[in-house]
């Protein structure tokens, strides 16, 4: 059941403001939120709703975090209660 989520532990706090997000097609994830942890609380990062793609890169102004988390909070119209992840990377712009 949703929400579900997926959750990246760095060991440390790192600099990123690009995130590739990578899903199966007709298993995209259709609402979805990025949040990063800037150690003491979860901080949106960003929300996306109506989602179609299977491959979907986001970028933002740099984050220094330790954690990132993406919350699925509607799957595709096939299974619209389970989200699926098959990548998730993450970059810093230079």
């Amino acid at each position: 059941m949703l929400p579900q989520w997926v959750q990246l532990d760095f060991g440390s706090p790192k600099s990123f403001d690009r995130i590739y997000l990578l899903t199966t097609s007709g298993y995209e994830l259709k609402n979805y939120e990025l949040q990063f942890w800037d150690g003491s609380v979860w901080r949106h990062l960003l929300e996306v709703v109506g989602n179609t793609f299977t491959g979907r890169y986001h970028s933002f102004p740099p984050v220094n975090a330790s954690k990132l988390r993406v919350i699925c909070k509607s799957g595709p119209d096939l299974q619209p209660v389970y989200g699926r992840i098959n990548e998730l990377e993450v970059y810093r712009t230079e």
